[in-house]
């Protein structure tokens, strides 16, 4: 199957269409006005699927598509909660999500083409980001909204050499990021923040 023949379905809650290699022309979902969680890992796409008009999505699972080259638009989708992109080694730009205002988990790790972070930017209740292994990337996202973030993982990203700025994240408990060979500093954290586990690379870890 290359192509997913679905046009309108405004009753349709959950698409599962991982693991199907064939997959190649990306579903246009814009007609399915209650989806809600959309699964599309592992499968041959390229681009993204049309997901406007779909608002009420709450969860884009989009795990190993080797294939994709950018991300659907999701900047004001106020109701998504969990965004999973790991392996997706042909992205470059990671997503937009300004104003996504009740995402609470971005797991984005082994991205290994990305050289731009995702957009942050009003992301108010984000707890939990993965960026594992983004082995291209060289500045951290931004963080200045993200004042619930308290998962930090950038372990491995070894090209990065801005040290993220965490100063506005005051629920911060575990922050990984040894394997950054290349940063240049220490993280900026908030005042009176105590880390339950800090692991930073070997040459920052006696500043």
């Amino acid at each position: 199957m290359t192509q997913f023949p679905l046009v309108q379905l405004p009753t349709l809650r959950i698409l599962d269409l991982s693991d199907n290699m064939d997959l190649t022309v990306p579903p246009n979902l814009g007609g399915c006005t209650n989806l809600q969680q959309v699964y599309l890992s592992n499968t041959g796409l390229a681009a993204p699927p049309n997901l406007e008009g779909c608002t009420g999505l709450t969860l884009l699972e989009m795990n190993d598509s080797k294939k994709l080259s950018r991300m659907p638009g999701l900047a004001g989708f106020t109701n998504l909660t969990t965004l999973h992109i790991k392996g997706c080694s042909e992205l470059t730009t990671g997503p937009d999500l300004t104003n996504c205002t009740a995402l609470l988990t971005l797991l984005m790790n082994n991205c290994t083409n990305l050289t731009m972070p995702p957009n942050l930017g009003n992301c108010t209740a984000l707890d939990t980001l993965h960026m594992k292994a983004c082995t291209s990337l060289t500045e951290s996202p931004g963080f200045a909204d993200c004042a619930a973030l308290r998962v930090l993982n950038m372990q491995g990203c070894s090209k990065l050499t801005t040290p993220p700025v965490l100063a506005n994240c005051p629920q911060l408990k575990f922050l990984v990021m040894t394997g950054c060979t290349a940063l240049t500093a220490r993280p900026l954290l908030a005042t009176g923040v105590v880390l339950q586990q800090e692991c930073l690379p070997s040459h920052l870890e006696s500043d």
